[in-house]
C-alpha cells in the first residue's frame, strides 16, 4: 500500500513537471507569434502564411537592412530551438505532436528565404549532402535545396545588400565570415 502511494505521488509530481514544461513552451511559442505581429515586422513573412501574392514584398521587407536580416535569422534560430524543445517534451510526455509543433515544423520546413539553411550552414556546419540537423525534420527537401543552391547569400543577401544604407554591411563584408557568410566558421569543418 505504501509503495503504491509513493508511486502515485512520484508519478503525479512528474506530470506536474511536464505540465509546467508544456506551459513554458507554449509561452515561448506565444512570444514568437507576438514578435511577428509587431507593427512593421517582416517576421510574419517567415511563417509562410502570407502566400505567394505578397512574397516579393516580404522579401523586400526582410532584406531591407542588415538589422532586419539579423532579426529574421534570430527569429528562425528561436523557432528551431523551440521545435527541438517541443519535440523533446512530446517524447518525454509520450504524447503526440500538438498543432503548435505541426505548424512550427511546417514553417521551418518551408524555408522560403533560405534562413534555415543559412543557420544550419553556419551553426551546424551543414553542407548540401551532409547535414545531421535535417534529420529532425519530416520534409527537409526545400532546406536541402536551399543548402545546395546557397539561396540565402548567393541570391538574396547579395541582391539586396547593394540597396542597404551607406555604412552598413555590403556583399564584400558578408563574405568574410559570420552569420551572413556562406562559409563554415573557422574550426567547424
Amino acid at each position: 500500500m505504501e509503495s503504491a502511494l509513493l508511486c502515485f505521488f512520484l508519478d503525479s509530481g512528474a506530470n506536474r513537471d511536464l505540465s509546467a514544461d508544456r506551459r513554458a513552451l507554449e509561452a515561448r511559442a506565444q512570444e514568437l507569434l507576438t514578435r511577428t505581429a509587431m507593427p512593421n515586422s517582416s517576421l510574419a513573412c517567415l511563417n509562410g502564411y502570407a502566400g505567394s501574392a505578397v512574397e516579393a514584398s516580404c522579401e523586400k521587407s526582410l532584406f531591407a537592412t542588415p538589422e532586419s536580416v539579423a532579426a529574421g535569422l534570430s527569429y528562425v534560430a528561436a523557432q528551431l530551438s523551440l521545435l527541438a524543445d517541443f519535440t523533446d517534451h512530446a517524447r518525454r510526455a509520450r504524447s503526440g505532436e500538438s498543432l503548435a509543433i505541426v505548424n512550427l515544423r511546417s514553417s521551418i520546413e518551408g524555408d522560403r528565404f533560405g534562413l534555415v539553411a543559412q543557420l544550419f550552414t553556419v551553426r551546424d556546419g551543414c553542407a548540401a549532402n551532409d547535414c545531421l540537423a535535417l534529420e529532425s525534420l519530416r520534409d527537409s527537401s526545400r532546406i536541402g535545396n536551399n543548402l545546395a543552391e546557397g539561396t540565402f547569400f548567393s541570391f538574396l543577401v547579395a541582391r539586396h545588400a547593394a540597396a542597404w544604407p551607406a555604412g552598413r554591411l555590403g556583399p564584400a563584408d558578408c563574405s568574410r565570415g559570420g552569420i551572413f557568410a556562406g562559409t563554415v566558421p573557422v574550426g567547424r569543418r
